[in-house]
Formats: structure tokens, sequence, C-alpha cells
């Protein structure tokens, strides 16, 4: 294959076949976590913005949240109110702009973040049944750049 030849062009089946499967995987990961978080009153959707949080450098606004995580301001409000009801995180006032509010994750939320960790061990356990370690690093590399790549402006 000459190098200026784009394999998306090539083998246009493959690549398909690779995006199905990452949506499948997605698909059912998704809802077996649902089940599994369910006692802990957490989604997983909510638990992706929890660990979103768990990681932050700097306090981030709703709408700071909703551009990095690559979601519409109004889910994630949704998401921000549901958490706050529960007492795992907390809005404060910007020091610099009173009109200004920051998601703060509480030291709650960081420990339902680590009992939903637990919670999906045993799904983490199925999922990469089978998989060397070498495997999990080679395939953690490939996800992560199509994450980078698709993070790219058009």
């Amino acid at each position: 294959m000459r190098s200026s030849e784009n394999p998306v062009e090539t083998h246009p089946d493959l690549y398909g076949a690779l995006i199905r499967e990452i949506s499948i995987i997605h698909q059912q990961f998704s809802t077996r976590a649902n089940q599994d978080l369910k006692n802990l009153n957490l989604n997983f959707s909510q638990l992706s913005l929890l660990s979103h949080m768990m990681f932050l450098k700097t306090p981030a606004s709703i709408t700071e949240l909703a551009d990095q995580m690559d979601l519409n301001q109004p889910a994630v409000t949704k998401m921000v109110q549901h958490l706050a009801e529960q007492g795992w995180i907390e809005m404060q006032p910007s020091p610099e702009d009173a009109r200004k509010k920051y998601v703060v994750l509480k030291e709650e939320g960081r420990g339902v973040f680590m009992q939903a960790q637990q919670a999906l061990f045993p799904l983490l356990q199925l999922s990469f049944d089978g998989m060397a370690l070498q495997e999990a690093h080679l395939t953690l590399h490939q996800l992560q750049q199509i994450r980078k790549n698709l993070a790219r402006k058009l």
C-alpha cells in the first residue's frame, strides 16, 4: 500500500466494523453498568461526570464541563442537578465573577465514585476476560488515538 492511500478508503468494511463494535460495546457496557449502579442511585452517564470531576485540576462551570465532555449543556445540567440532590457535588460561586458558578465534587461524591468502581469491578472482569495485559495496553493506546482524532475540529 502506498503511503498516500487512506486505509479507511481502501478498507471501509473493516473500519465500519470497528465503529460498529465500539458502538455495540458501549451500549452493552452502559446497559449492564446502569443495572449494577442502580443501588447507588447512579447511572453510567452520571458516573462519567463524577469520573471526569475526580481528575479535574481546576473547578469547572456547567458550560465548561459540557465542552470538556462533548455533551450538550442541558444534559450536563440535568446530571449536575441529580448529583447535587444526592449531596455528591455542590455549586460554588467564582471568586473572580459572582455570576459564574463552579461545580465542585464533595467528599461524598468521591466516596460514591469509589463505591461505583467496586460495583463495576465484576463487569470489568467479564468485559476483559481473555485479554492479556499487553493487549489491554495496546487497545487502550489505540482507543486513545481514536478519541484524540475525534476531538479535532473538522
